[in-house]
């Protein structure tokens, strides 16, 4: 998980948020299903892909190569219908973050899960190699409720440092191969890379000039 930072709204939700949101609020009164998704637009989709680099909001994972991802409400909309369509509350992850065991429902004001637009993320969570830690107990909270440390997702993580501690044998060699390798390496804990985070804290450990 990284720090995201929100994009403008876009103006299909400018126009349509009120509406949307009355229309939702109304049907879960009324017991209507299926509830309306009016939020599923590509013109909202496509500006929150956009903020998160087409990775999952949570995990990093990279999702549109083999999903077309899921818009996620960061608080739930059944916990918050007027939050429906509300624009920070909106973000873009995989399905196994979305749908993670716990996650849906969980709604605690006093005691919230991490919000990567609004929290610094590095102050509650910890990388060990291809391991998130926790520093705090939001830390916990959310490591737990989104499963940041489930099998597939370490194994991901772990084939992707393995990849990085091979081009760090070639950085530590002297002549031309080690420029070639440092210009890689710097490319790989930018934001819009998966598994940034874990890379960065990767890199950093191995005295790599980190920027």
């Amino acid at each position: 998980m990284i720090n995201l930072v929100k994009l403008p709204k876009p103006k299909i939700l400018i126009d349509n948020e009120k509406t949307w949101t009355i229309e939702y609020r109304k049907a879960i009164r009324t017991g209507k299903k299926p509830l309306p998704t009016k939020y599923n637009q590509k013109e909202i989709k496509d500006i929150l892909i956009a903020e998160t680099c087409g990775k999952c909001a949570y995990c990093e994972s990279k999702v549109t190569a083999v999903y077309p991802g899921d818009i996620e409400h960061i608080l739930p909309k059944n916990k918050r219908p007027d939050l429906y369509v509300e624009w920070s509350n909106l973000t873009f992850s995989c399905h196994r973050c979305n749908s993670a065991e716990g996650k849906g429902s969980y709604y605690n004001l006093s005691n919230p899960l991490i919000n990567p637009y609004i929290d610094n993320v590095d102050n509650h969570l910890l990388w060990v190699g291809p391991i998130v830690l926790q520093k705090t107990p939001k830390g916990l909270l959310t490591g737990n409720k989104l499963g940041l440390n489930r099998l597939g997702l370490v194994q991901s993580r772990e084939e992707k440092l393995e990849e990085i501690a091979e081009w760090l044998k070639v950085w530590n060699l002297e002549g031309p191969a080690k420029t070639i390798a440092e210009d890689h390496l710097d490319k790989q804990y930018h934001n819009s890379k998966e598994y940034s985070a874990a890379v960065k804290k990767y890199l950093k450990q191995n005295k790599f000039p980190v920027r």
